[in-house]
């Protein structure tokens, strides 16, 4: 019932896209939401925040090892690669992704109790 309230009350701020996926993830992501009784838009928004969080983070830590790496060390590539990562944190400071690890504890955390 709650879920069903949420969905509608959301419904106006989502955009319908339309996406290829390898036929064994669609089923994995099916299976999830038969064992948790969601829709299929539950389980992929659950999961996506997450994953834009994690990828960005990915992103950051390579260009700062690619940015000591002797074959980066060019000037133009080195501004290139300090723009990439300034323009991605400043994407996670906008989109607040860094408040995301304060959300996503869980409630009975060793390190909330």
């Amino acid at each position: 019932m709650i879920n069903n309230i949420t969905e509608k009350a959301l419904e106006d701020k989502k955009k319908k896209i339309s996406y290829n996926i390898l036929a064994e993830t669609l089923k994995m992501i099916d299976e999830l939401a038969e064992i948790t009784s969601c829709t299929r838009t539950q389980i992929l928004d659950s999961i996506l925040a997450p994953g834009i969080k994690f990828q960005t983070e990915y992103m950051i830590k390579m260009w700062k090892i690619w940015a000591k790496e002797k074959r980066y060390q060019e000037k133009t590539l080195q501004k290139k690669i300090k723009k990439l990562i300034k323009d991605t944190e400043n994407f996670n400071k906008k989109w607040e992704l860094n408040e995301m690890d304060t959300i996503m504890k869980s409630p009975t955390s060793s390190s909330n109790n």
